[in-house]
């Protein structure tokens, strides 16, 4: 799914950079994340020590960038692992690993304030990344009230109202039974019940707006005054403009706000929350052999793009929830790897979602 272009609060930089922190306490990660930069193996032996604290992956540096990271971090006791070949100059752009404590690159970022160029700017989107990963505590204002996340892990309750869902399918399409299960899993915990009414299972059939509609509305009618907070599972503006009108709260696109591009407009205009997913392809090509040269920061990548559409509709930034998207356009490897790596993406500074309930992948490794 190709998003269209915008400009917006997330910079050009930003993209180019795509930063992430590899955790500190996965060192294969790291020493991997270095490797494929193309450090040599003895300069990620020599450095793998110094990244117990923080390790930062940029991309696309220059070799200016590169060099003068590195040389700085090197003063203050860190290190950056860059292409083998900056320093030749046979390399450019590359990517790199900071690695360092949280002193190091608090000095370095108040040294890169003071150079000219787009240091300074390098500098703020290394401390923005840092906050964000740091952050613990993040309150999602909806219409009539505000969903707090990150004390506890919060249960999201998946309702297909479809005949065709890989899980589920056919067993909740009249009204009165989706109505009865909505409520059961509410009172089993779940605290957010999330309604759809388009399969999104690799290789299903899309329906009509108003087959859509014809599906979710009626359900979202017999629960509205349930007390419940309610999501509106579509990618389509029309589907989830009508459902907030019935008593939605928040909107969850498979698509990343890409595939309608009237849906961005939709969910600043009725100041509710916007789950962003990351796919490949759509669900009726997204399992066709998906392939990454790096599904971390392609991931991460897709999803700030995604989030600069949204801002530049207008929606807040704070109503803004990612999701990796597990088993839509990736292999059971991507997975799992997406699992061990999750706290990289929270580098974006948004509350994750995770969909792994029933996905097939689960007993492969």
């Amino acid at each position: 799914m190709e998003c269209v272009k915008s400009d917006s609060r997330i910079s050009n930089l930003e993209l180019r950079l795509n930063p992430r922190i590899i955790s500190a306490s996965n060192g294969y990660f790291t020493a991997r994340e270095m490797v494929r930069v193309g450090s040599t193996p003895r300069g990620v032996q020599k450095m793998l020590p110094k990244a117990r604290a923080i390790s930062i992956k940029l991309e696309n540096l220059s070799r200016v960038e590169c060099n003068i990271l590195k040389q700085s971090l090197l003063s203050l006791g860190g290190d950056a692992a860059v292409h083998k070949f900056v320093l030749t100059e046979e390399v450019e752009p590359s990517n790199a690993v900071l690695v360092g404590m949280q002193e190091h690159f608090s000095e370095l970022c108040n040294q890169l304030m003071e150079q000219p160029w787009v240091l300074p700017r390098i500098a703020r989107i290394i401390r923005e990344t840092i906050k964000n990963y740091n952050k613990r505590v993040y309150k999602v204002p909806y219409r009539g009230g505000e969903l707090t996340l990150g004390r506890t892990t919060h249960i999201m309750g998946v309702l297909n109202v479809t005949p065709d869902s890989f899980s589920d399918g056919g067993k909740f399409t009249d009204v009165k039974t989706a109505v009865e299960y909505a409520l059961k899993m509410a009172s089993c915990g779940a605290d957010i019940i999330d309604i759809g009414g388009q399969s999104t299972r690799p290789g299903s059939r899309q329906v009509s707006v108003k087959e859509e509609l014809k599906r979710v509305i009626p359900v979202l009618d017999k629960l509205s005054g349930k007390k419940l907070l309610i999501s509106i599972d579509t990618a389509r503006s029309a589907v989830a403009r009508e459902a907030l009108r019935a008593g939605a709260k928040i909107v969850n696109d498979i698509t990343g706000l890409c595939g309608d591009r009237k849906m961005a407009g939709v969910v600043a205009k009725y100041k509710t929350p916007v789950i962003i997913m990351h796919i490949r392809g759509t669900p009726q090509t997204m399992q066709e052999n998906p392939q990454y040269e790096d599904v971390m920061s392609e991931i991460a990548l897709h999803i700030r793009e995604s989030i600069r559409i949204a801002l530049s509709a207008g929606v807040a930034r704070e109503r803004i929830i990612i999701d990796p998207g597990i088993g839509f356009g990736k292999l059971p490897e991507h997975n799992i790897e997406i699992l061990r790596r999750l706290s990289e993406l929270k580098s974006i500074g948004c509350p994750i979602l995770v969909g792994t309930s029933r996905k097939s992948f689960i007993g492969h490794y």
